[in-house]
């Protein structure tokens, strides 16, 4: 009888070993999946500032800004003042 029960508890403790690391891996995942989400959404707010800032050149003439966001008004992607 003593037998059993060690090896129950056993399987126990490797059941729940198993359970912790699936529970870690699945952590460690929902982490990066939030870290990616908020790098994409600094990404989006850089470039609606950037994309902002260029048209208001326009209006304003602001001949800093009309230099920096040539690359923009020939038609490029606004990513183009980021290099």
């Amino acid at each position: 009888m003593n037998g059993y029960i060690r090896k129950k508890k056993g399987q126990q403790t490797l059941e729940v070993t198993i359970a912790t690391g699936i529970g870690m891996l699945l952590l460690a995942g929902l982490v990066s999946l939030m870290a990616m989400l908020a790098v994409n959404a600094l990404d989006k707010q850089i470039e609606n500032q950037d994309r902002m800032f260029c048209e208001s050149a326009l209006k304003s003439g602001n001949v800093q800004y009309l230099h920096k966001c040539e690359c923009y008004y020939n038609g490029e992607d606004i990513k183009c003042l980021q290099k």
